[in-house]
């Protein structure tokens, strides 16, 4: 059984780990859930099926410390995807000392008025300030995949994160980089960290949110990547993925329509890449290095010509990734 559907519909509700396990939940199944925020973990061996018992836990920090809530527990309270919130975390100002309290996280920074805001009568960070502190906690993808959302959601605007590429505070290096991988088109999380993990490997591509129809009308279809010049699309499958034998035949559908006109479609699954990040980079590299070599010798198929690429790339296209 899948984590989330334990649960029966009552997110708020909690369940002990070992009553996830009689109800047919796997220990593997539990954490992936876990980590990817599907699953709230509340306390020690004790799980909530949404946020909404986090968000409890977090009003009653909030009120017992008098500080901010900050970090992901600030990203929860904004809608912002994060990993499985184990603590809550809280800034306090510089003068204040107080010890953690047992699942509480402290930090201490004189936060200006223009950083605070307050939702449902919780005082928070703003959404800008929460990416600052993801972005020096967080790794680089998940930090990227929080911008994206955050911006995606119009919490931010484009002019906003662009503003943070001059930022000169604590950690300023992780928050320009996270500001410059930063893009609202990302649909998802997982798409967001497939897309840092191909930036990162030397393979940025060139174009998100790509689509791809049909001359006839007959369909038209979105990709979350793509690569134009070798007419390769990139699919990130995320958890949400496994939708049963109904979602498999539908992409397959999809796939080999886009073949018919000369687009290969790679599927990067979210566990694959967990496993093995540097083993995904390398193997969508040789595919698209044949598909560029393919298209060099003239065995192009339905490859756009090499004169249709330099046009293509006069006109301001997306130049070839590295390789």
């Amino acid at each position: 059984m899948q984590p989330e559907r334990a649960f029966a519909g009552e997110p708020e509700r909690l369940l002990t780990r070992r009553q996830l396990l009689r109800r047919g939940v796997r220990s593997q199944d539990l954490a992936t859930a876990v980590r990817a925020g599907d699953i709230v973990r509340v306390g020690r061996g004790l799980y909530a099926g949404g946020p909404l018992a986090a968000l409890d836990r977090i009003r009653a920090v909030a009120l017992e410390s008098g500080g901010v809530i900050s970090h992901e527990s600030a990203a929860l309270i904004w809608g912002v995807p994060v990993p499985g919130i184990r603590t809550v975390s809280v800034t306090l100002p510089r003068n204040r000392h107080k010890r953690n309290a047992r699942g509480v996280v402290t930090h201490w920074a004189d936060l200006p008025p223009s950083e605070i805001e307050v939702v449902s009568g919780i005082a928070v960070t703003s959404p800008l300030r929460t990416l600052i502190d993801l972005a020096r906690t967080f790794q680089l993808p998940e930090a990227v995949a929080a911008a994206d959302a955050v911006l995606r959601m119009g919490l931010a605007q484009p002019a906003d994160l662009a503003g943070l590429l001059r930022y000169v505070g604590r950690g300023a290096h992780l928050v320009r980089r996270m500001a410059a991988l930063a893009d609202g088109r990302a649909e998802s999380p997982h798409e967001s960290r497939v897309r840092v993990l191909l930036v990162l490997g030397g393979l940025p591509p060139e174009e998100l949110q790509l689509v791809v129809a049909d001359p006839a009308g007959r369909w038209r279809y979105r990709f979350d990547l793509a690569y134009p010049s070798a007419k390769t699309a990139v699919e990130a499958d995320g958890l949400e993925y496994h939708g049963g034998a109904e979602r498999v035949r539908r992409d397959a559908l999809r796939d080999r329509r886009a073949a018919e006109l000369g687009w290969l479609t790679v599927r990067l699954h979210d566990a694959d890449i967990r496993a093995s990040p540097a083993e995904t980079v390398t193997n969508l590299r040789r595919v698209l290095t044949e598909r560029w070599g393919a298209e060099a010798a003239g065995d192009r198929g339905q490859l756009p010509t090499g004169g249709e690429r330099r046009r293509s790339t006069e006109a301001g296209q997306p130049k070839r990734p590295v390789t």
